[in-house]
């Protein structure tokens, strides 16, 4: 091998290392951008999801009555309503007589 060849030999593999460098960074950078837009997405969801639950609830009577949260879910003020109005209902509770009123109560503050 003559010394010129050698250089020239060295340059390529160097130049074809320099290549494969640039194109790893060139992935991760694609990479990184994705995560930081995923970031970003997810921030925007948390803090809808904040500002969803910060609102305040201006009478909270009906979910006194229902014995739920004021951020109950929807299912949790059904099943808290259905397990209540079993209990209330006037044909369970035939002998009293403001079982009827209690059940209309109960009704309205679930609708």
């Amino acid at each position: 091998f003559s010394l010129d060849a050698e250089v020239t030999h060295l340059t390529l593999l160097m130049e074809e290392y320099n290549q494969k460098l640039d194109d790893d960074e060139t992935i991760l950078n694609k990479n990184n951008d994705s995560k930081k837009e995923e970031e970003t997405t997810g921030q925007r969801r948390r803090d809808s999801t904040k500002r969803s639950r910060k609102k305040k609830v201006q009478d909270s009577s009906y979910y006194n009555m229902l014995k739920v949260p004021t951020n109950a879910s929807s299912s949790e003020i059904k099943k808290a309503y259905y397990s209540m109005a079993m209990d209330v209902h006037p044909d369970k509770n035939p002998n009293d007589e403001l079982a009827a009123e209690k059940f209309q109560k109960l009704s309205t503050a679930y609708q």
